[in-house]
């Protein structure tokens, strides 16, 4: 269950057993609010909450092992991962969702309709960019990543990160000055064998031509940070400095095995041909065992609706 004060003073809703939770943050004049995602880990499926009457308004039970939730570009697109099937998919939310002006009962009724794409094994979390048809998934059953094209349907690449991956944040297209330099991403991985702590990996992918970037593979890990205890949630932070010949993106991370969070940066600069990323750490306490972080985007890049 949760609680929610505005605008129902208090309102709970039975979904079975909460699991990643997605806000999306526009808002819909015909029906009156905008909407909350949710995975049900003990019935299956994924649920839909509506703000303005704080209840369900439908609920997917055809994803009996989902974990993992991202909006796709334009907001559009609901992407769903499943261990089960080591598989994701993507479901239009705006033929059922968006602008459509008819009663909760009508949408319940409506069936599912998805696209299913295979991916590595035990998919868990995952992000999609804000700015182009990529979706970086974290296969925690092999200990990977992969890039899926979203408007073709193909793997991209399968990367090798640390142990256990189980989430995946990224950047917008980021410049340095004038120069787009290409895009980011940190993946959480709590551990496994050998890895007992965890670590979060640090990937780039720079803007080469296709020909030159299948040669390279792509994006490629750039770092695999520890000192990190068990990581879970990561989430990018839209409050980024650029200025003076340097770019700042960082993530929060929560370290479910211990009781901090910790801010990871990717402080870049240089120009012409080259590069340099220098990674950096700082841990923030907070309660014991945290396992989830949400940002208000009080910054969000300029080409991206806030």
């Amino acid at each position: 269950t949760w609680g929610i004060n505005n605008p129902v003073q208090y309102s709970e809703t039975k979904i079975g057993r909460p699991g990643e939770l997605l806000v999306d943050r526009r808002f819909n004049p015909i029906d009156g609010h905008s909407y909350v995602y949710c995975v049900d880990l003990n019935g299956g499926g994924v649920v839909v909450y509506g703000t303005r009457d704080s209840r369900i308004v439908h609920r997917w039970k055809e994803f009996r092992s989902a974990r993992g939730l991202a909006l796709g570009r334009g907001n559009n697109t609901l992407w769903v991962s499943e261990t089960a099937n080591d598989s994701v998919s993507s479901v239009n939310i705006g033929s059922y969702i968006t602008g459509m002006p008819v009663a909760s009962t009508q949408l319940k009724e409506a069936p599912l309709t998805r696209n299913i794409f295979s991916v590595g094994r035990s998919p868990q979390g995952m992000a999609h960019f804000p700015d182009r048809d990529g979706l970086l998934v974290a296969n925690q059953g092999e200990d990977s990543i992969t890039e899926l094209n979203t408007s073709s349907g193909d793997i991209v690449a399968t990367i090798t990160v640390g142990a256990g991956p189980v989430d995946v944040s990224c950047t917008e297209l980021v410049f340095l000055g004038f120069t787009p330099i290409g895009w980011f991403a940190w993946v959480s991985c709590e551990g496994g064998v050998g890895d007992p702590d965890g670590s979060v990996a640090l990937w780039w992918d720079n803007l080469l031509s296709n020909a030159a970037r299948q040669a390279s593979g792509f994006g490629s890990i750039q770092a695999i940070m520890t000192g990190f205890k068990n990581p879970k949630s990561a989430q990018y932070d839209y409050g980024m400095l650029t200025g003076g010949g340097q770019a700042l993106r960082s993530a929060f991370v929560a370290n479910r095995g211990g009781n901090f969070l910790s801010r990871v940066g990717i402080n870049i600069s240089g120009g012409g041909i080259g590069f340099t990323f220098l990674p950096s750490k700082l841990d923030i306490d907070v309660g014991n065992n945290p396992s989830s972080v949400c940002i208000d985007p009080v910054l969000p890049p300029n080409n991206i609706a806030p």
